[in-house]
């Protein structure tokens, strides 16, 4: 039989701090409306000084372990599946973690895989735990604060305006058996991995980053938007179906048995487009209207509020899916709530 690993607990942290329509409006010039109702943004969650990655993702990992009322002391892994983009360059934020939680007798790693992280992360531990009875209890934990990152006079990124800040985690355990990850499934493609970046940042352009410094910042740009439209926008949805209808497959279940689905945030028409798509109606999931799009912790962020919510109950079937530049799509099917 199968070894059942279960989320014991889960927090985010998101900053008080907000960015409003009309401020994306003002320094974008994309009419206010537009930004509302076409990007699905009336306002968006903005970090404030000190509130760095580090300090984000520890108070996401003492909430998760305060609400799981585990000792960190007793965990034996964690791992950051949060942004590249951290408190310095080339920097591991996990061992930094470890230290300011006191687990001591755990070890840990960075991993990146961008929107789709904390499915990735999950699938990660799952089988790592499945493989080393030795690991019984693995802490992920994510940040971002890309937004940081964003030139609003940049049309060819409006895409990514919706860019917020926050932080998760999630304590996984070994033979849990409440809130089981029952499968995932993942697409990815490889076309697309130049299609959003950040230039003069990296070997490839180190030299050109010598004079960048006295010019604007650092901020994502997109390479190819022809490509995108014309490869990618076909692609996106259906693959967002494919892997939603694979991981439910996998457990021998189905779209029309899920109870809530945890998306990442999108413009109104691809969020509804991927919920047509697989036949799940909008009130079996929450619109972010007023957070944005914090990177990977979307799906946790949308978990969080529907158990608020009281929107999750005993035996639900929960679907997260997200996305991320690179490109991967990503979904994870969990039973909510104690196995029978």
């Amino acid at each position: 039989m199968s070894i059942n690993i279960g989320i014991a607990g889960f927090a985010t942290y998101l900053p008080e701090g907000r960015l409003s329509s009309a401020e994306i409006a003002a320094a974008s010039g994309i009419p206010e409306e537009v930004i509302r109702e076409k990007f699905g943004i009336h306002q968006k969650i903005k970090a404030g000084p000190g509130e760095n990655p580090s300090e984000m993702a520890l108070l996401a990992a003492q909430r998760c372990l305060q609400r799981a009322d585990f000792p960190a002391a007793e965990l034996d892994a964690i791992i950051y599946f949060g942004s590249e983009y951290k408190d310095h360059y080339v920097w591991v934020l996990t061992t930094w973690l470890i230290e300011q939680l006191g687990a001591g007798r755990a070890f840990g790693f960075d991993m990146y895989a961008v929107c789709t992280g904390l499915i990735v992360g999950m699938k990660t531990a799952q089988d790592m735990m499945r493989g080393n009875p030795e690991l019984k209890n693995v802490l992920l934990v994510g940040a971002s604060r890309e937004s940081d990152l964003l030139d609003y006079t940049d049309q060819l990124s409006r895409f990514i305006f919706n860019f917020a800040d926050g932080a998760g985690a999630v304590l996984l355990r070994r033979e849990h058996y409440a809130n089981v990850i029952l499968s995932t499934d993942f697409v990815f493609d490889g076309r697309f991995s130049r299609s959003v970046q950040i230039p003069f940042v990296g070997t490839r352009q180190f030299v050109q980053a010598q004079s960048f410094a006295s010019s604007k910042p650092p901020a994502f740009v997109v390479n190819d938007p022809a490509q995108m439209k014309e490869q990618l926008d076909p692609i996106s949805v259906p693959n967002f179906e494919k892997v939603i209808r694979r991981a439910l497959k996998k457990c021998g279940r189905h779209t029309d048995e899920v109870d809530f689905i945890a998306l990442l945030h999108a413009k109104r028409s691809f969020f509804g487009g991927v919920l047509d798509s697989v036949g799940i109606p909008e009130d079996k999931t929450l619109y972010a209207w007023d957070y944005g799009h914090v990177q990977a912790l979307d799906p946790l962020i949308a978990l969080e509020r529907a158990e608020k919510m009281n929107k999750l109950k005993n035996g639900d079937l929960v679907v997260l899916a997200s996305a991320g530049a690179g490109y991967s799509w990503g979904a994870a099917a969990l039973h909510w709530g104690k196995l029978d």
